[in-house]
């Protein structure tokens, strides 16, 4: 959700999706359109839709990607999203590097 995006306009936002949506799962099974209708004024709505879309496919699955293939099968995920999930979420000795840094 900041990803180009005013964090003050996030938090509001985020914390509503939270609540409505607090596993995976929970937003899998949710119609796209009241992803779509929490995520409405913060932007890029295919975002929200590639984001329910992930979370179809999480669910689908069962667990979570350990590798950055796995995440890069997911919609809407870049090399650098894939390594920063993997770097934060279990610590894994990946490179995040984003584009201001590669320049």
């Amino acid at each position: 959700m900041a990803q180009q995006t005013q964090v003050d306009r996030v938090i509001p936002k985020w914390s509503a999706f939270m609540e409505a949506y607090p596993t995976p799962v929970a937003c899998a099974e949710a119609p796209l359109g009241d992803i779509l209708r929490l995520w409405q004024g913060l932007g890029y709505p295919r975002r929200a839709a590639n984001l329910h879309a992930t979370a179809q496919r999480l669910a689908a699955l069962g667990s979570w990607p350990t590798t950055i293939d796995e995440w890069l099968e997911m919609p809407g995920i870049g090399p650098y999203t894939a390594r920063a999930v993997l770097a934060f979420s279990i610590g894994a000795d990946v490179a995040v590097v984003d584009t201001n840094t590669a320049r």
